[in-house]
């Protein structure tokens, strides 16, 4: 993974590093089993994980997913919020 940046960089993610070894109690909360482990959220809602690294290929494919659930809920949102007032959301 650090030594392909470009390619980490391109896929476009935001992240938070923490060190499970210095706080227990995040290992505990995300149920963390491997290092490292990648847990993707939308609006505090968990889309999934990724654990180890097994080559870019498979990350991205991790992340794929991820965005498809992301888009998913975001349809399912837009169409409850559009029920509720009349109106579709412009995202």
């Amino acid at each position: 993974m650090l030594a392909q940046p470009d390619a980490i960089r391109a896929l476009g993610l935001r992240w938070f590093r923490w060190n499970v070894y210095e706080h227990h109690e995040l290992g505990r909360r995300f149920t963390l089993h491997g290092v490292p482990t990648w847990c993707f959220f939308y609006r505090g809602k968990r889309l999934g994980r990724a654990t180890g690294w097994h080559g870019l290929g498979q990350f991205e494919a991790a992340v794929a997913v991820a965005r498809e659930k992301f888009r998913a809920a975001k349809t399912v949102g837009s169409a409850t919020n559009g029920e509720k007032s009349g109106k579709s959301s412009a995202d």
